[in-house]
């Protein structure tokens, strides 16, 4: 998407002051229904990641006091996955976290509430240290400093399968948790990728230990880091696996806008120095795990826009490790910011326009008309679908190999004004794939921001 105009920023920051406006007054009035709907307009032009947080936070509220705590446990996770908005505002990110933990107690989802304490506990930290306003007060359980501590020295000593064991009777024991911090922001679980790193014979088995029992995949130390960020800066391919199938988030930001993808490539250079020193590292097979698990090759970094693509670009010459991450992320970039193609009605110059009979889509004949329908829906060309959508005979809900319709495709690229569309027009919301996933599962898979929230409030005033 080629970046915006003066103009347009200048006119959307209007919009999305005046929805937001319009919504905190319809909050104060009790109009919660229209002041939900009024935040997610104001979410959908929404510029910068420093608002977008308190508009999410403030519709999680909303949602939490209509009774639907699952659309409020969404928009709240999704909230808290602006690592640098929220590291730079923790007292908001507390706010959130709180009601994350609120609407989880209500659904009766146990990881979900482990993840939100975690959470609140971190933004808590965060909000002493940066000073000013205190932080909200939470009623949410914690463990003893001695506690954490003794949980710290178990993994930090644990070198085979007896330490291993140790650490399993300390996490048993229940006085600490694995993603209890300490004063320094660290806690048990980051520690443990830590420890594999340096002692590449304990083979994932110290993090598998730590990660029993449901431990939050992407509880934050530090600067807001994750335990996958740790693992790909050390080029762990087999503790990312791990560490992705307990649920880490791939596209999550830390308090700098970094993601795993910056971890991966931050140190690719020492990738041949770290294998002849005996230990396991390969950021080129991270890099593309990574990029299929939905991580944003585009992600800016708040200090100095650099992507990943940036830092690595600067070793190429010297390291083949660089050369490889550098040639997958510049084909994602490639990938994600290639045009539209026209797809009816736009062939080019030194196309051959072909004969429409039949009732087939411009373009071609009937029986391609789906396909070029779900196409037009993953590039975001609006025009070429609604005149695939004009066209006589076509199904809205036709599928591919895989049985994703045209939605599914619409809404693993995030193209809301696609979705709108498709909807209107009949598509079916419910409609599942090979997997058993709705277009609504595909773009949180996919972390579709605006079709995510769009979505989870139509659901929800469809409910009223």
């Amino acid at each position: 998407m080629p970046p915006r105009s003066y103009q347009e920023t200048v006119a959307l920051t209007v919009q999305e002051q005046l929805a937001r406006a319009e919504a905190n007054e319809l909050f104060k009035q009790g109009r919660l229904d229209l002041a939900a709907e009024a935040y997610e307009r104001a979410f959908g032009v929404a510029q910068l990641d420093e608002n977008k947080l308190p508009l999410l936070a403030n519709l999680g509220l909303c949602n939490l006091r209509l009774a639907c705590p699952d659309a409020a446990a969404d928009c709240l996770g999704f909230a808290l996955t602006f690592g640098a908005a929220c590291y730079a505002s923790p007292n908001v990110a507390l706010k959130a976290a709180g009601r994350r933990l609120e609407a989880c107690q209500r659904l009766g989802d146990t990881p979900g509430e482990r993840a939100a304490i975690a959470t609140c506990h971190f933004y808590r930290l965060r909000s002493l240290e940066k000073g000013g306003a205190a932080p909200p007060k939470l009623d949410v359980p914690e463990a003893s400093a001695e506690a954490v501590t003794a949980l710290l020295m178990a993994v930090g000593g644990a070198e085979d399968d007896a330490g291993v064991g140790a650490v399993r009777e300390r996490l048993k024991a229940a006085d600490a948790r694995a993603e209890s911090l300490d004063s320094d922001r660290m806690h048990a679980l980051a520690l443990s990728v830590h420890i594999e790193c340096l002692r590449p014979a304990l083979r994932g088995a110290l993090l598998a230990a730590v990660l029993e029992g449901g431990t939050p995949a992407d509880a934050r130390v530090e600067q807001g880091r994750t335990p996958l960020m740790l693992a790909a800066n050390n080029g762990r391919l087999d503790l990312c696996e791990a560490l992705l199938a307990a649920g880490a988030d791939a596209a999550c930001t830390d308090g700098a806008g970094l993601t795993a993808l910056h971890s991966a490539v931050a140190d690719c250079h020492l990738a041949a120095e770290r294998v002849e020193a005996g230990l396991a590292c390969d950021p080129a097979a991270v890099v593309a795990l990574l990029l299929r698990r939905g991580a944003p090759a585009a992600a800016e970094a708040v200090a100095d826009g650099a992507t990943a693509l940036t830092l690595c670009q600067g070793h190429q010459a010297e390291h083949e490790s660089a050369r490889a991450c550098a040639a997958l992320l510049l084909e994602a970039s490639q990938a994600a910011a290639a045009p539209p193609a026209a797809v009816v009605g736009g062939a080019g110059a030194d196309e051959e326009q072909q004969p429409s009979g039949g009732g087939g889509g411009g373009g071609g004949g009937s029986e391609d008309a789906p396909a070029a329908l779900r196409e037009a829906a993953r590039k975001g060309d609006l025009p070429a679908l609604q005149a695939l959508l004009s066209t006589a005979g076509v199904d809205v809900d036709s599928t591919d190999d895989d049985d994703e319709t045209a939605l599914h495709f619409a809404c693993r690229a995030d193209r809301l004004e696609v979705v709108k569309a498709l909807l209107a027009a009949g598509a079916n919301p419910k409609a599942t794939n090979e997997s058993a996933r709705t277009p609504l599962d595909v773009a949180r898979e996919y972390h579709s921001a605006s079709v995510v929230t769009w979505m989870e409030a139509v659901k929800l005033h469809k409910k009223k």
